[in-house]
């Protein structure tokens, strides 16, 4: 019988592109320090022509989802799993802002332009984590090591907006990563 829910949990991992065990009852990343009270919420991957892109995870005080600014603070952790140039994953973001119609088109400029400076390319089995604190500050690491933090109190809500609000473009990993869609 063991076996039978072993042979199951491969199968669904490979046609999701999503290991069911990926972060389950994991620990917060390294990289949320004293944050480490955090809970996880859910996981969910993007892939493309059935390539992944990459694994994200979601990680918030009591690990409920309960909306942008009710879950703070939270966290969410992805794993690459293709190279992507540091400008790329700047310019797809500012794409996913003016998709959602969120803030003006300057600040989404400026944050941008902010976002091509901090952000490294990253390379498979890289990591980018976001952490937005209580106090509306983000804290970006990198490998689970501190690359940036920024004090605007819009950013880090605007930024996991992309993943966590209604109208996605990736209405599917949002209702993953909150928790709402079983594998």
């Amino acid at each position: 019988m063991r076996l039978s829910a072993i042979r199951i949990c491969l199968f669904i991992s490979i046609l999701t592109g999503v290991s069911p065990i990926l972060f389950a009852g994991q620990p917060a990343p390294a990289a949320f320090n004293g944050y480490t009270e955090l809970k996880h919420v859910g996981t969910g991957s993007i892939r493309w022509f059935g390539f992944t892109i990459y694994e994200a995870g979601l990680w918030t005080a009591n690990g409920n989802f309960n909306g942008l600014t009710g879950s703070l603070p939270m966290a969410l952790h992805i794993t690459y799993q293709k190279h992507i140039k540091s400008g790329a994953l700047a310019e797809r973001t500012a794409r996913e802002w003016e998709r959602l119609s969120i803030y003006s088109l300057d600040k989404r400029k400026e944050w941008q332009q902010r976002l091509a400076m901090i952000w490294p390319s990253v390379p498979p089995g890289d990591s980018i984590t976001t952490l937005v604190t209580a106090d509306k500050q983000t804290h970006f690491y990198f490998n689970n090591e501190l690359i940036q933090t920024i004090k605007d109190t819009e950013f880090g809500i605007a930024l996991l907006s992309i993943w966590l609000h209604p109208n996605t473009s990736q209405p599917e990993l949002r209702s993953r990563l909150i928790g709402r869609m079983e594998r």
